[in-house]
């Protein structure tokens, strides 16, 4: 995610975070084809012209259309920020039901119950453990590979290796969840109450990959892309012939305006479009898995917390 300026001269200039980089490309060749009409205008060589009627018809569609993309693509984003907003407080939540249910404190212990107590925290360590590692593991299965910042998972050799092989490896994390809840309450030491509460957070949690799942796996209707990116092009190649009568000089000057705010307007929608990835303009899912395990290991008490992600460049991972 693009970590915004403080100063507002400084947003004016920059470059990076700006649609510039994408459009650069696009943007010269119109000028360049802008030039040419006004070269071969002045030279004579141009015999007919346009006015500027059929761009004032076609313009104000254009508009609206460019801006319902633009509104979409960010609405993908919005939503998908959202579901990772509820990623944090389901992680929270179980967090807190599982130090609070599954290791519940007790002052008078006897040395008769000490090893239980110690084969609870550790049985709670492991559920943990898998609770930290999963926002990593979403965040891998949403770009669609394996990134090196995820953490191992405490399970058994032949677990590990179902592990590997498993298509949707955060959904392999959340079964492992289940399977541990399970087996402490086949045991009998779990309220069946408290039971439903971890069960509530757990399906609350896939709930949330099942959304952001399904934003990644349903892009934007590639006619609607084909239509937009071929009369913003169409447009500004256009545009010279209908301003060059009356602009002459200045025409790639306003051709390079008027197509620079179109070209980064359908830019803009394509970035938004999936905002699970590794760009710049994507969620800050790393920094976020990292803010879940530090929250977990400090309510948990453990010593090894690590450092929030902080942004490089004005980009937050």
């Amino acid at each position: 995610m693009l970590v915004r300026e403080p100063s507002w001269l400084k947003l004016l200039f920059r470059v990076r975070g700006s649609s510039l980089r994408r459009i650069w490309s696009r943007l010269l060749m119109i000028i360049l084809f802008s030039v040419a009409v006004t070269y071969a205008y002045r030279m004579k060589w141009l015999t007919f012209t346009l006015t500027l009627v059929p761009f004032t018809l076609i313009g104000l569609p254009l508009g609206i259309f460019l801006g319902f993309r633009s509104n979409h693509g960010y609405s993908r984003y919005w939503e998908g920020r959202k579901l990772w907003g509820a990623i944090v407080n389901d992680c929270r939540t179980l967090c807190r039901q599982a130090l609070l249910f599954l290791d519940p404190p007790n002052p008078s212990v006897s040395s008769q119950e000490t090893h239980k107590e110690s084969l609870d925290s550790a049985r709670t360590r492991s559920f943990l453990e898998i609770l930290i590692a999963y926002p990593y593991l979403l965040r891998s299965h949403l770009i669609g590979q394996i990134m090196p910042e995820e953490p191992s998972l405490p399970l058994a050799p032949s677990e590990q290796e179902r592990f590997k092989e498993s298509q949707n490896r955060p959904l392999f994390a959340l079964f492992q969840l289940g399977k541990k809840l399970r087996e402490i309450s086949k045991e009998g030491t779990l309220h069946p109450y408290s039971v439903g509460l971890l069960e509530q957070s757990l399906t609350a949690l896939t709930n949330a990959q099942g959304g952001c799942e399904r934003i990644r796996n349903t892009p934007f209707p590639l006619s609607y892309s084909i239509l937009t990116h071929r009369t913003v092009v169409l447009y500004c190649y256009f545009l010279p012939f209908g301003l060059v009568t009356t602009l002459q000089g200045l025409t790639p000057v306003v051709c390079f305006l008027i197509a620079y705010v179109l070209l980064a307007l359908d830019a803009l929608a394509d970035a938004h479009e999936n905002p699970f990835t590794t760009k710049p303009d994507a969620l800050p899912m790393l920094a976020i898995s990292r803010t879940i395990e530090i929250n977990i290991r400090q309510e948990s008490s453990d010593t090894d917390i690590p450092r929030p992600i902080q942004s490089e460049h004005g980009i937050l991972p």
